[in-house]
C-alpha cells in the first residue's frame, strides 16, 4: 500500500495565532491554516490546518509524523483529524484505543 502525498486536514477550535505546523522530518510540506473550513453538525463552522508532505509518500514503512505546537497560552483543541479522498472528499481517520 503507497499513497503519494497524501492529505490530512487537523480540525480545530483555534485561532491562526494560536498554534503553528509541520510534518516532523519533512524539509517541505504544502499547507495551511484555514478558517470556517468545516461545518459541524449542529451548523457552526470550524478552522483546520491542512497540510501535506511535497514528493513524498505514506507507506506503511514510510509513516508521517505530523506537529501541531502551540503557541501562547490557550492549548490545542482538536477535533478531528481527517484523510482526503477526493475533491471536497474527507473521511476521519480512525483512532487507536
Amino acid at each position: 500500500m503507497m499513497e503519494p502525498n497524501p492529505n490530512f486536514a487537523f480540525v480545530l477550535l483555534n485561532g491562526k495565532n494560536e498554534i503553528s505546523y509541520w510534518i516532523k522530518d519533512h524539509p517541505a510540506i504544502m499547507g495551511g491554516f484555514y478558517e470556517d473550513a468545516f461545518q459541524l453538525d449542529d451548523n457552526s463552522m470550524v478552522n483546520a490546518v491542512i497540510m501535506k508532505p511535497m514528493n513524498s509518500a505514506l507507506t506503511p514503512l514510510n509513516p508521517l509524523t505530523f506537529q501541531l505546537i502551540q503557541q501562547g497560552n490557550n492549548v490545542i483543541n482538536l477535533i478531528d483529524v481527517l484523510h482526503q479522498h477526493g475533491q471536497n472528499h474527507w473521511n476521519k481517520v480512525p483512532c487507536a484505543n
